[in-house]
């Protein structure tokens, strides 16, 4: 009977370390996986600006893009009567900015002639509110400018 308790606690002595490695290697892969994880997902929100597209007016927009330099074009997409486009970043906005918007119609531009005195937004979520008013012969789009934070 003394040998079999011998043994029995030889043996746990010999399971303590295997089963206290096994812990620990479990413990590494869970660290190891929120590690991983909150890398996938991002550090921290981006402190670049953000501008999304309201369509204001009764047409349909096929597509509006948006350019606050000449080699730097930002299409949207889509936007229907009363829709509103997701953000998108920029390194930068203005108030206003060249504009070009496709209805099922026309094309219609909104063209600043520079921006001489403007403020840089570098930070906050933005909304251009457009509204395309098109009586025949002449037409006009109206820009309002919407800080949304």
């Amino acid at each position: 009977m003394k040998k079999s308790k011998e043994y029995h606690n030889d043996r746990s002595l010999y399971l303590c370390p295997v089963i206290t490695m096994k812990f620990s290697s479990y413990l590494w892969m869970l660290l190891l996986i929120t590690v991983f994880n909150s890398c996938k997902e991002g550090y921290r929100e981006s402190t670049l600006p953000q501008l999304r597209i309201a369509n204001d007016s009764a047409i349909p927009f096929e597509e509006v893009t948006i350019y606050f330099h000449p080699d730097a074009r930002h299409p949207y997409g889509p936007l229907g009567p009363g829709e509103i486009s997701d953000y998108k970043e920029f390194n930068f906005i203005y108030r206003y900015s060249f504009i070009e918007i496709k209805t099922p119609d026309n094309t219609y531009q909104l063209q600043p002639v520079d921006y001489v005195g403007e403020t840089r937004y570098y930070t906050g979520h933005f909304t251009y509110h457009l509204v395309i008013t098109d009586t025949g012969p002449e037409f006009s789009i109206d820009l309002t400018f919407e800080q949304n934070d």
